[in-house]
């Protein structure tokens, strides 16, 4: 994933993950670090 990355011009990778999902952040910080951030959303009307 890193190397395609690379090839196409990114600077950075990101990963979302749902709160429920608790084995992807042990991956997540074996393979990249925690910045910090949780995101939030707001779906908005048409």
């Amino acid at each position: 994933m890193y190397a395609a990355a690379v090839a196409n011009g990114a600077e950075r990778v990101y990963w979302q993950n749902h709160a429920d999902n608790a084995a992807a952040p042990r991956l997540y910080d074996a393979v990249a670090g925690f910045s910090g951030f949780v995101v939030y959303r707001k779906i908005l009307p048409p």
